[in-house]
């Protein structure tokens, strides 16, 4: 078996700090590893909704004021449009870390994520055959 040449920091430091061929162990960093990725995915998503709500609060603010004739509160549009830049410089900060991690768990455990993609290309088929099945009806 060829030793994969890892380049991924975090990947290399684990490999240097514990042995992956004992099974507890492997199961443990993939079970951190996959909950730090799903903890920024549920941050990201989290994030999102409320760069949502705030677009939502300064659109309804804009049309109390055209449609009612409510003063424009500006100081509130200025903070919301500081907050949602904020919330979106949070999600590239995110997306780095996330896709970090990621390209660590694939080079920890290349074969998890290979069996992974083979049944989501299993899945892909028989998703694309029952829309075919579908779409004869």
């Amino acid at each position: 078996m060829t030793k994969q040449v890892l380049t991924n920091t975090f990947a290399k430091d684990i490999t240097k700090l514990f042995s992956l061929s004992d099974r507890t162990t492997n199961s443990t960093l993939q079970y951190f590893t996959n909950k730090i990725i799903k903890d920024i995915k549920w941050n990201t998503d989290n994030k999102m909704t409320k760069i949502q709500n705030m677009e939502e609060e300064c659109l309804n603010l804009y049309i109390e004021h055209k449609e009612h004739g409510v003063i424009l509160d500006n100081d509130r549009i200025l903070q919301l449009q500081n907050d949602i830049e904020w919330n979106q410089h949070q999600i590239k900060v995110n997306d780095d870390l996330e896709r970090y991690f990621q390209t660590a768990s694939e080079q920890l455990f290349p074969k998890v994520h290979a069996d992974s993609k083979a049944i989501a290309g299993s899945v892909d088929k028989l998703e694309a055959k029952y829309q075919a099945m579908q779409g004869a009806k």
